[in-house]
C-alpha cells in the first residue's frame, strides 16, 4: 500500500514539474495520503516497513515541496514530546514509570534521527534551521538528563526497573551522537540555490551554526560517553568553519580573509573569539579510547588546518586575534600532559600542525625572514621547548618516538633556523637562557664539546627533518657558517681534551659528523649565496680534505651538487627582472667559486684512488683545528695508503658527481684548460714504462665526470676520444683501464649523441668496436656493449655500410646471452632488439641470427636459440614473426638430437616460449616433432623435466590429453595418465569453489627460459630445498615440515581427549546390538562372538563415524589412511606427569572393565626397549657417510672389500642425478658427514 501510494503520489508531483505547488484539492489529498501511508509507518516495529516508508519520505522531499515541511513538523512534534517527557522524568527523580517511557519511544527517536540524518540536506533551509534548533535543545536536554543519572549513580542511587545506570548512560551518548550527525549534516550543507536566495541561506545557516556552536561549548563533558565523543568533534568543527567561511580541509584556503571566502565580519569575529574555548573542549574529548582519541584528533587536526590557521593570517594586525591564537596554543598544548600520554602518537602531531600553522603565517607574511623567525619564537617558543623537555622526562620507546616525530614536524615547518633560534643545543633541559638567574653549575667532560647530552638526540631528527622543510623557509649559509660550523668546532676541540676517555671522544667525532651532516639542507635553495658562499667555500675546501674525518667526502662534495644545481636551475628558469637579477648574482658566485673548488676536487679525486699526477710536494699540516688557514695542500696527503674499498668507491662518485654538476656553472675558458691538463697527464701515464694503471684510472674517471657535464666542445671530445681509442684497442694494460675506457666511451655515446652520429666520426668508431673484440677484457663486455648500444642506435637502416655492420657484431652479442655477468647479459639482449629494430627487416634479420645453428661449438648454437626465443617473445604480435614461426620451430627442433646439455636447455625454453606465441593451427602440424623431441632418450629429458612436463601440461590444454597421449612413447604413458588426472582432479575443485586461486600474470621472457618451479600438478608438489615449502603449503604459510608437526599434535590431543573421556564403565565388556525384535539367548554358545569392548565400538564395523567420514587424498592423488589413536596414546600423555610411564602400561595392559597394575620395574623395561627402538630408527634415518662402504667395522681407516667395483679413493665423483631437486636433499646432507659438526673451541 505504502508502495502504490508513493508511485501515485511521485507521478502527480513529477507531472506538476517537480517543486511546483499542487492544487489545493489534490494537496490536500496528497497531504491525507501522505500522512497515512508514510509517516504512519515510520514508528512501525517492522525494519523492512519503516526502511519502506523511510525511502519513499526521502523521494517525496526530494520532489516536492509540502513533503519536506511535513516532516519537520512531525519531526519537531516528535522531539518536542519527547523533551517534555524527558523533562518529567527528570522532575520526577528518574520514576519507574517515566523510565519506561522513555524506553518505549526511544527507538522511535532513534530511527527517526537516522532519517533525519539524510533527510538535513535535501529540505528547504528555513526547515533545516527549525530542525536544527530542536536538535540542540534535544541535545542539551538528554546530557542534562545524563549528568543527572550519572550524579544518582555517585550518590548510590538504585536505577529504576531493574536495569543499569551505566545502560542509560550509553543510552543516552548513542542518541547525542545521533543528533550530533544530524547537525553535521545541516551546518556543512550549501545553501538552496533554487529560489535564488543563496546568500540568505547562507546566512541562516550560519545563524544556526553559531547558535549550535555556543549551546555545545555549555556541554558538561564528563557525563558524554565515549561514544559521542567523535560525532561532537565534528559537529563543534564544522560549526567554526562554517563562521569562518572555510570550505576546505587544507591550508590553502586559510591564504585569504574570512569576509572573501564566504563568510560575513560578525561570525567570525564570534568564531574567532570562541576559538579557544572549541579548542579546550577538542583537547578534553580526546582523552579517551585509542579509537576515540584518533577521531578526535582527526577533527582537531582539520580544525587547525582551516580554522585556527585562517585566524593566524590576521596576527599581529587584528589584537583580537592575536590573543586567540595565543590561547589555543596555551589550550592545545596540555595535550602533552602525562594523562594523554597514551595516545601521544595522535595528540602531538596536531599541536606540532599548529606551530606550523602559525609559522607559516608568520613567515609568508613577514617582510624580512628575520622579523618572521622573531614573531615565530614569541608565539610558538614555550611549546617548542616544551616538547623538547617532555623528550627528557619520558623513558619508554613508544612515547619517544611519538614526541621526535613530533618535533620532527615542527622542524620541517618553521625551519632549521627558527627551532634552532627556540631551542639551543648547548643547554640542557635544566639550564635556560631565559630561566632567570640561575648559577651555572660545572658542566661535566662529555658536555665540553658544546652540544648538551639532553640535545644529542636532535642531531638525527634535524637531518631527518630538514629534508622536508616548507619552501616558504629559505635556509640561510650564514647560520650554517656561524652556528653549525662554531659547534662543530667545539666538538672537534673537545676530541683532544686528555680528561676524555676513548669513547667519548668517539662520540664527539660523531657529533662533528652529525653537524656537517645538516650541510646539504642549507645548500638547498639558499638564500645568501652572494653573500656567505665565498668564505664558506673556502672553509669547504680545507675540511674535506680533513683526514680525521673521512665521511666529509661524501657530505661535502654532495652538498656542493645540491647547492650548483639548485642555482643553475634557478637561473635557466628565471621570470621577472628582480628575480632573474638575484639567479643571476648567484649563478655568478658560484660560478667564481667553481674555480678554486674544482682543483681541489680533482686533487681529492686522485688521493681516493691513491694516486697522485701532481709532482707538487706536500706541505704538512700546520694546525689540527678544522678551520685552518694554509691548509689547501692537504688533499696531497689525504687518502695515501687508501686500499680502494667500497667506502672510496662510493666517495669517488659523489665527488665526480660534483664535479660534473659544477662544470655546468664553471667557466668555459677555465673548463676548456682544465680538461687540457687531464689529458696532457693521461697522455703522459699512458705512454709511461711504469705501471701506472690507478693513475689512468683516476683521469678517465675526472674525464668522464666532465664529459656527463654536457659543456665540452667537440674539439675536447675529439680529443678525448684519441685518448682513449688505444686504450680500447689494446689489453696491455690492467683489465680496469680498458674497462674505465669503455666506460667514458659510453658517456661519450650517450652525453655528445652528435659527435657520433657525425658521418665522420660513425664508420670510425664503428670499426674501433669490431676490431677490438680480440682484445677486449671479460670485465669490458658490459660497458662494451653499452657504447655499441648506443652505436647501432645511429644507424640508417637505408645505408648499406651500416647494415652490413650487425652481422659483423652477431656473433659476440651472442656470445654474451651466455655471460655468467646477469648485466652483460641483458645489455646483450637490448642490443639484439635494438639491431632488431634498426635492421626493418624480420626475414632477413632472423637469417642472420639462424646462421649461427651452424656454429661448431655449441655455445654459439646456444646462443643463437636462446637469441631467437627473446626475439619470438619481443615480436610475437608481428605478422611476418608469425609467418616464419612454424619453419624456425621446425628447424630448432633438429637441434633435440645435440648431446650437448646446454644445447637442450636453450631448445626447451625456445619451444616453450614458441607455443605461447603460436596459433592453435600453425602448431598442430608440428606436434609429433615438438612431443617427440622433447620425450628423447638425452641428457635434458631427466634434467629438464620440470620443464617438459610444463609444455606437455599445456599442449593438453590446447589440444587435449587425447591428442597429446599418443605422440607419447610407450613407456612415458604413464606420466601423461597421471597429469591427466591430475588436471581432471583441479577442475572437480574448480568446480567445488577449492580452487587454490593462483591468478595467473604477465608471462615474463627469463621465467619461461629459466623457471622450472611449476609442475604439471601447478607446483603443489614442488618443494623447494630442505625446508619443504611447497606451492599448496605457500597458501596457508607452513611448510611440509610443520604441517605434519601440527598434524601430529593435532592427532595426539585428540588421543588424548578420547582416552581422558573413557571411563572404568564405559571401557567395560559390550554385547552387539541385536537386531529389531530378536533375542538373545545368553547360554549360547556363539554369544561370546558378540562381546565386544567399548573401543571396538567406536571403531568396529557397527561404527557409524565410517558413513560420515570424508575420504582424504594427498597431493598426489594416494588415498590417507591415519593411523588408530591408541597407538598415539603412550606419545599422547603428559610426559610431565610423575606416573606417565606406569599409566601407559597400564593403558596398554587393561583387561575388562579394570586396569590391572603395572610394577614399575616393567615400566622401566618397555622404556628401555621404546628407547633403543627409536635410537635404531633414528641411526637408520641418518644418511650414509662418504665412503661409508669402505669403512672398516673392527678398526680404522678404510678396507678393501670383496665385490667392490672402485678403489677407497679420497675423492667424490660428481654424480648429475645426485644434485637433482629430489635428491639434492640427501646429497648434501652426505657431504654434512664429512666434517663433524661443533663449536668451535677456545683458545
Amino acid at each position: 500500500t505504502a508502495a502504490g501510494a508513493l508511485a501515485a503520489l511521485s507521478n502527480a508531483a513529477a507531472a506538476r514539474g517537480g517543486v511546483a505547488p499542487l492544487p489545493p484539492r489534490v494537496e490536500k489529498d496528497a497531504l491525507r495520503l501522505f500522512h497515512a501511508a508514510i509517516l504512519a509507518q515510520f514508528d512501525d516495529s517492522r525494519a523492512k516497513v519503516r526502511k519502506e516508508a523511510h525511502a519513499s519520505a526521502l523521494e517525496l522531499v526530494a520532489a516536492t515541496a509540502f513533503a519536506g515541511e511535513q516532516i519537520g513538523e512531525y519531526s519537531r512534534a516528535v522531539l518536542e514530546a519527547f523533551l517534555k517527557q524527558l523533562g518529567a522524568g527528570g522532575a520526577g527523580g528518574g520514576s519507574g514509570s517515566n523510565s519506561q517511557v522513555h524506553s518505549e519511544t526511544y527507538g522511535k527517536v532513534m530511527h527517526l534521527l537516522s532519517f533525519l540524518e539524510r533527510t538535513m540536506s535535501i529540505v528547504r533551509v528555513n526547515v533545516l534551521v527549525q530542525l536544527g534548533e530542536v536538535m540542540a535543545r534535544l541535545i542539551a536536554g538528554v546530557t542534562a538528563a545524563a549528568t543527572s543519572a550519572s550524579s544518582s549513580k555517585m550518590g548510590g542511587a538504585a536505577a529504576a526497573g531493574g536495569g543499569g545506570e551505566s545502560q542509560v548512560l550509553s543510552t543516552y551518548s548513542r542518541m547525542v551522537g545521533a543528533a550530533l550527525s544530524c547537525l553535521v549534516s545541516a551546518i556543512e550543507r550549501d545553501g538552496d540555490s533554487s529560489d535564488g536566495h543563496e546568500d540568505g541561506d547562507a546566512a541562516k545557516i550560519r545563524q544556526l551554526a553559531q547558535r549550535v556552536l555556543a549551546s555545545l561549548l555549555q556541554l558538561h563533558l564528563p557525563s558524554l560517553g565515549q561514544e559521542c565523543r567523535p560525532a561532537l568533534a565534528q559537529c563543534l568543527v564544522s560549526c567554526c568553519c562554517s563562521l569562518l567561511g572555510s570550505t576546505s580541509t587544507s591550508t590553502s584556503s586559510a591564504s585569504s580573509s574570512p569576509v572573501a571566502n564566504g563568510g560575513d565580519a560578525a561570525s567570525a569575529a564570534i568564531a574567532t573569539k570562541l576559538l579557544p574555548l572549541t579548542a579546550s573542549t577538542l583537547v578534553e574529548l580526546s582523552d579517551g579510547d585509542a579509537g576515540v582519541a584518533e577521531a578526535v584528533c582527526a577533527e582537531l587536526g582539520r580544525w587547525v588546518r582551516s580554522c585556527f590557521a585562517i585566524a593566524a593570517v590576521s596576527v599581529p594586525s587584528d589584537a583580537a586575534a592575536t590573543k586567540s591564537v595565543g590561547d589555543c596554543i596555551e589550550a592545545l598544548s596540555k595535550l602533552m600532559h602525562h594523562r594523554f600520554r597514551h595516545n601521544w602518537e595522535v595528540n602531538l602531531p596536531v599541536l606540532a600542525g599548529a606551530v606550523v600553522a602559525v609559522a607559516e603565517r608568520h613567515g609568508r607574511e613577514a617582510v624580512e625572514d628575520e622579523e618572521g623567525i622573531a614573531l615565530t619564537i614569541q608565539m610558538v617558543g614555550p611549546v617548542v621547548k616544551g616538547l623538547v623537555r617532555l623528550r627528557s622526562d619520558v623513558n619508554d620507546g613508544a612515547s619517544r618516538h611519538a614526541i621526535e616525530n613530533a618535533v620532527s614536524i615542527v622542524i620541517g615547518g618553521i625551519g632549521m633556523e627558527a627551532f634552532l633560534g627556540i631551542v639551543s643545543l648547548e643547554e640542557g633541559d635544566g639550564v635556560s637562557k631565559h630561566a632567570g638567574k640561575k648559577k651555572k653549575q660545572k658542566q661535566p667532560a662529555a658536555t665540553a664539546g658544546g652540544i648538551h647530552p639532553d640535545r644529542t638526540w636532535l642531531l638525527p631528527v634535524l637531518k631527518s627533518a630538514s629534508a622536508s622543510t616548507s619552501a616558504h623557509h629559505r635556509p640561510n649559509l650564514a647560520f650554517f657558517q656561524g652556528t653549525i660550523l662554531a659547534l662543530a668546532r667545539k666538538c672537534d676541540a673537545a676530541t683532544a681534551a686528555p680528561s676524555l676517555t676513548a669513547a667519548e671522544a668517539d662520540a664527539q667525532k660523531a657529533r662533528v659528523l652529525e653537524l656537517w651532516s645538516l650541510l646539504p639542507a642549507f645548500c638547498a635553495n639558499p638564500a645568501d649565496v652572494e653573500v656567505t658562499f665565498p668564505t664558506l667555500s673556502q672553509t669547504l675546501i680545507k675540511a674535506v680534505v680533513d683526514k680525521r674525518y673521512p665521511q666529509l667526502v661524501s657530505i661535502i662534495p654532495s652538498s656542493l651538487k645540491v647547492l650548483a644545481s639548485g642555482v643553475r636551475e634557478r637561473y635557466e628558469a628565471s621570470g621577472d627582472d628582480d628575480e632573474e637579477t638575484n639567479a643571476a648574482k648567484d649563478y655568478d658566485i658560484v660560478s667564481k667559486a667553481s674555480v678554486k673548488l674544482l682543483p681541489g676536487l680533482f686533487k681529492l679525486t686522485e688521493n681516493l684512488h691513491g694516486t697522485n699526477t701532481s709532482s707538487e710536494p706536500t706541505a704538512k699540516r700546520k694546525d689540527s683545528d678544522m678551520d685552518v688557514e694554509e691548509a689547501g695542500s692537504e688533499a696531497a696527503s689525504c687518502g695515501k695508503g687508501s686500499n680502494n674499498t667500497p667506502q672510496d668507491a662510493q666517495r669517488v662518485q659523489a665527488v665526480t658527481d660534483a664535479i660534473g654538476e659544477l662544470a655546468r656553472v664553471c667557466p668555459r675558458s677555465f673548463l676548456q684548460n682544465i680538461f687540457k691538463k687531464v689529458m696532457q697527464r693521461l697522455l703522459v701515464a699512458t705512454q709511461a714504462e711504469e705501471d701506472e694503471s690507478d693513475k689512468i684510472c683516476t683521469l678517465l674517471g675526472l674525464a668522464q665526470a666532465l664529459v656527463s657535464s654536457e659543456t665540452l666542445d667537440e674539439n675536447s671530445v675529439s680529443l678525448l676520444y684519441r685518448a682513449i681509442r688505444p686504450l680500447i684497442r689494446s689489453d696491455e694494460h690492467d683489465s680496469k683501464v680498458q674497462k674505465r675506457a669503455y666506460k667514458c666511451m659510453a658517456k661519450i655515446c650517450e652525453k655528445n649523441g652528435s659527435f657520433v652520429t657525425s658521418s665522420e666520426h660513425l664508420g670510425e668508431i664503428t670499426e674501433l668496436m669490431i676490431g677490438s673484440i680480440m682484445t677486449c677484457q671479460v670485465s669490458s663486455r658490459h660497458m662494451r656493449l653499452k657504447c655499441m648500444i648506443h652505436i647501432v642506435q645511429a644507424f640508417d637502416s637505408t645505408n648499406e655500410q651500416h647494415m652490413a655492420v650487425i652481422p659483423k657484431v652477431m656473433g659476440e652479442v651472442l656470445l654474451c646471452l651466455k655471460d655468467s655477468n646477469a648485466k652483460t647479459r641483458e645489455a646483450a639482449y637490448q642490443l639484439l632488439l635494438k639491431m632488431a629494430e634498426v635492421r626493418d627487416d624480420m626475414t632477413d634479420f632472423f637469417q642472420i641470427v639462424l646462421a649461427a645453428l651452424g656454429a661448431q661449438t655449441p655455445h654459439m648454437r646456444s646462443g643463437a636459440v636462446m637469441a631467437i626465443s627473446r626475439l619470438v617473445f619481443e615480436y610475437r604480435d608481428d605478422y611476418t614473426v608469425q609467418q616464419l614461426l612454424p619453419q624456425i620451430l621446425q628447424t630448432v627442433t633438429i637441434l633435440f638430437d645435440e648431446k650437448s646439455r646446454e644445447i637442450i636447455k636453450s631448445v626447451v625454453g625456445f619451444v616453450r616460449v614458441s607455443i605461447a606465441a603460436m596459433d592453435k593451427d600453425q602448431l598442430e602440424p608440428l606436434l609429433p616433432e615438438v612431443v617427440g623431441g622433447l620425450m628423447k632418450y638425452n641428457k635434458g629429458k631427466g634434467r629438464f623435466r620440470a620443464k617438459i612436463k610444463i609444455i606437455l601440461k599445456k599442449l593438453a590444454r590446447i589440444y587435449g590429453f587425447e591428442k597429446i597421449t599418443p605422440l607419447v612413447p610407450e613407456d612415458d604413458a604413464r606420466l601423461m595418465t597421471h597429469m591427466r588426472k591430475l588436471e581432471e582432479r583441479a577442475k572437480r575443485r574448480k568446480a567445488a569453489g577449492r580452487a587454490d586461486g593462483r591468478s595467473d600474470g604477465q608471462t615474463v621472457f627469463d621465467d619461461m627460459m629459466e623457471s622450472d618451479e611449476e609442475d604439471s600438478d601447478d607446483g603443489r608438489t614442488f618443494m623447494t630445498g630442505a625446508t619443504g615449502f611447497t606451492r599448496m603449503t605457500a597458501m596457508t604459510g607452513k611448510s611440509q615440515r610443520s604441517a605434519a608437526i601440527e598434524r601430529a599434535q593435532s592427532t595426539k590431543s585428540a588421543a588424548k581427549s578420547t582416552m581422558s573421556a573413557k571411563s572404568t564403565a564405559t571401557s567395560g565388556p559390550r554385547i552387539r546390538a541385536e537386531k529389531s525384535g530378536e533375542v538373545m539367548d545368553m547360554l549360547d554358545p556363539t554369544v561370546a562372538k558378540s562381546v565386544h569392548f567399548a573401543d571396538d565400538v567406536a571403531t568396529g564395523e557397527f561404527s557409524d563415524d565410517d558413513d560420515d567420514g570424508v575420504m582424504e587424498f594427498d597431493d598426489m592423488g594416494r588415498l590417507v589412511i591415519h593411523e588408530p589413536l591408541d597407538i598415539d596414546r603412550r606419545s599422547a600423555m603428559n610426559a610431565d606427569e610423575p606416573n606417565a610411564a606406569d599409566a601407559e602400561e597400564n593403558e596398554e595392559l587393561r583387561g575388562g572393565g579394570k586396569r590391572r597394575r603395572v610394577s614399575k620395574f616393567e615400566s622401566a623395561k618397555v622404556e628401555r626397549a621404546e628407547a633403543i627402538k627409536r635410537k635404531a630408527q633414528k641411526k637408520a634415518n641418518e644418511p650414509k657417510g662418504l665412503g661409508s662402504a669402505y669403512k672398516s667395522k673392527k678398526a680404522g681407516g678404510d678396507i678393501k672389500k670383496k665385490g667392490q667395483k672402485f678403489e677407497p679413493y679420497a675423492y667424490v665423483p660428481l654424480d648429475g642425478k645426485s644434485y637433482s631437486k629430489k635428491n639434492r636433499g640427501k646429497a648434501v646432507a652426505q657431504m654434512g658427514t664429512v666434517v663433524k659438526g661443533g663449536k668451535r673451541k677456545r683458545r
